[in-house]
Order: structure tokens, then sequence, then C-alpha cells
């Protein structure tokens, strides 16, 4: 019995050792095509699954019948992190940004980049099965801002 003990304390100390840590994964429930709309225009958001470890994303603002924004993006699981990687049209010299996931809890997930001005955060909340709020924060000019963007699928 000693023996057993003793064995047991070794690999859990092992492990803590190790940091070793489940893998996160990429929130599948994001998966479809959303709709923002209001009286100045619509805001579509596309995701598909590429496979079990990658989903891309396509999203478009359009005003007045122009497309004032685009971007691309993925989620995609390295090791045990998960990243959403936008790719804003027009913004960053074309280069994409990667955010780490910060959080991950059912209902909602966090993508974070400190050294990003704005966003340096990035959250995605599901509000029943046919709603969402994703939300974009961090420093304009010095003060911090936030930005809810209530949407349904389509």
């Amino acid at each position: 019995m000693p023996t057993r003990h003793v064995l047991s304390t070794f690999l859990l100390s092992l492990l803590l050792a190790c940091n070793w840590r489940e893998p996160r994964s990429v929130p599948e429930w994001i998966i479809g095509e959303w709709e923002m709309a209001d009286a100045e225009g619509r805001l579509v958001e596309r995701w598909t699954k590429v496979n079990d470890t990658l989903m891309k994303g396509f999203s478009y603002q359009v005003v007045q019948g122009d497309t004032v924004f685009s971007e691309t993006m993925e989620c995609y699981l390295s090791g045990t992190e998960v990243f959403y990687v936008p790719t804003v049209s027009g913004q960053n010299d074309g280069k994409s940004v990667v955010f780490r996931m910060a959080d991950h809890a059912g209902d909602s997930v966090s993508f974070v980049n400190p050294e990003h001005d704005f966003p340096s955060r990035i959250v995605y909340r599901r509000v029943g099965r046919d709603s969402l709020v994703a939300s974009i924060e961090g420093m304009i000019e010095g003060t911090f801002r936030r930005q809810e963007l209530p949407m349904r699928k389509l």
C-alpha cells in the first residue's frame, strides 16, 4: 500500500510540474450565419467548420447598399491553445492579428491580445439557440471603449 501512495504522489507531482492541461476546443456553437440589422445597415458573420481543429469565418457590413467593412477570420486549435485570427480589409497593412483564447465556459468565449489597441478583447456569448452577442473592447486614444453586436442566426 505505501508504494502505491508514493507512486500516485509522484505521478501527480510530475503532471503538475509539466503544467499539463486538457486541450481547449474551438467553439462550434458559433458555426452558421449570423446577422445584425438596424436602420443604419446590416452586419453579417458566417462561420464554417473546416475540420475538428479549424473554423473559418467571413464578416461584412453593408450601409446604404455599400460594403463598408469586411474581414476574414480563422479560429483554430494549436497544441492546447485556441487562437482567433482576423484579417480586416484595409487595416493593419493587410496583416492578421492573433488573439489567444482567454476563457471558454459553455456559452461564452473570449480572446485577448493585450498588445493590440482596439480591440484588445473579443467576446462571443451565446444567448439561446438562435442568437449571440459579440463584443469588442479596448483602448481608443486613451479611453476604454466597448461595442456590442447582438446577432441572430439566419
